[in-house]
């Protein structure tokens, strides 16, 4: 690392790649550093002493050419020359979602038991979670049922579809018509 100012090194460089580092990016608060390398590894380091956090994420079957932290910072997403964008989660260092160029399996290693916290708002409900088969849920109440297809797109609100023929898509929710519980049958218009 730099000083931006005097341009001198701050501390010792980080070392832990086997080969060429071909991206690194500071997460959203700055308290972490992602690395990515010809080695097919992702390395997180702790901004601060340098270490190196956990174990290398290894699952890429080429060199890994990008690597980014997602705004929330509870992800990573890292893009390969074998073809593939994964998506790992950020505290545990694991892997959340592939997604290939010929996607033809969804594969989801971790699954957090409460679900995962959705930055949507349902109209009269907080803290909406996507649990793992797919319902959208809020205070143990299932709200609607989210087909695995789109479940990316609400897990990752700046999701683009890439590849573009790739099933899992990006997804975008109008609750303008939106009832839940007794009143489901408001949905339907009379005209």
């Amino acid at each position: 690392m730099w000083d931006a100012e005097t341009g001198k090194p701050l501390g010792e460089s980080l070392r832990g790649h086997s080969h060429r580092i071909t991206a690194v990016a500071f997460s959203p608060d700055g308290s972490r550093i992602v690395s990515s390398s010809w080695d097919r590894t992702i390395r997180l380091w702790d901004a601060e002493t340098g270490e190196m956090l956990g174990e290398p994420l290894v699952g890429h079957v080429s060199i890994v050419e990008s690597v980014r932290f997602s705004p929330d910072g509870l992800r990573i997403v890292s893009g390969s020359r074998d073809g593939t964008i994964r998506l790992w989660t950020a505290h545990n260092a694991a892997l959340a979602t592939k997604v290939n160029q010929d996607d033809t399996e969804h594969s989801s290693l971790t699954e957090d038991v409460e679900g995962t916290p959705l930055e949507i708002s349902v109209p009269g409900f907080k803290q909406c979670s996507l649990s793992h088969n797919g319902w959208v849920k809020s205070s143990a109440k299932y709200l609607f049922w989210v087909p695995p297809n789109n479940r990316n797109g609400l897990i990752y609100r700046h999701l683009l579809t890439l590849p573009l023929t790739s099933p899992y898509r990006a997804t975008r929710l109008d609750f303008t018509r939106f009832q839940c519980g007794d009143s489901w049958t408001n949905v339907r218009s009379t005209r």
